[in-house]
Parts: structure tokens; C-alpha cells; sequence
């Protein structure tokens, strides 16, 4: 499980038994932790405000694989020629084309 927690940003996490620094928020204010131990003693402190738990394995929602086939090609950028406005699924095509439809004189 993974344990979030707010606070302000940078500040230090100083354990109360040793007096040492074992964590720190991040720039947006957050800090993870997974030991269940260490989420104890923050929320025993009480001045941080604990966000929620969740775990990392869980399956959140099912996507079936053509939808996401689907979005991935649109994501995809084509290659077009600047000389002709010719388009190309790759790189590769487009220099293959330079070379054979546009040679330099």
C-alpha cells in the first residue's frame, strides 16, 4: 500500500526518537511512503494531513486493447514533405523519399 500525505512543500520530516531527517515533501507538497510503520508515526503526529491510501496493483479500470490501438495511431505523428506535402508513417519513409523523389542537383 501506498501511503499519501500533504504538507508544505520541502518540509522536512525529523523523527522524534532520533532526531534525524528520514523523509521530506516534495515541491508540491506530497510524500509517499509504503512502510505502514512511518504513516503510523506521521498520523500519531497529527500535523500532516493524510490524503488517502491506495494500492499500486490494483486494476482500475479495464481498456480494452483497440481502443487503445486506436488512440496510439492518432497520437502518432506523420512525416510530411516539405518540398511535395507527401505523407509518411515514419521517419525512415520520409528520408527515403528525399532521396529518391527530391535528389540535390
Amino acid at each position: 500500500m501506498i501511503y499519501r500525505f500533504k504538507g508544505r512543500p520541502f518540509e522536512k520530516l525529523i523523527s522524534g526518537r532520533t532526531n534525524k531527517q528520514f523523509g521530506m515533501f516534495d515541491r508540491n507538497g506530497e510524500y509517499l511512503t509504503n512502510d505502514t510503520e512511518i504513516a503510523e508515526r506521521i498520523v500519531a503526529v497529527g500535523r500532516y494531513d493524510y490524503v488517502k491510501k491506495e494500492d499500486p496493483f490494483e486494476v482500475k479500470e479495464e481498456v480494452e486493447e483497440e481502443e487503445v490501438l486506436e488512440e496510439v495511431k492518432e497520437v502518432t505523428n506523420k512525416r510530411t514533405c516539405k518540398k511535395c506535402g507527401e505523407e509518411f508513417e515514419n521517419q525512415g519513409l520520409l528520408l527515403q523519399h528525399y532521396k529518391t523523389e527530391h535528389p540535390k542537383k
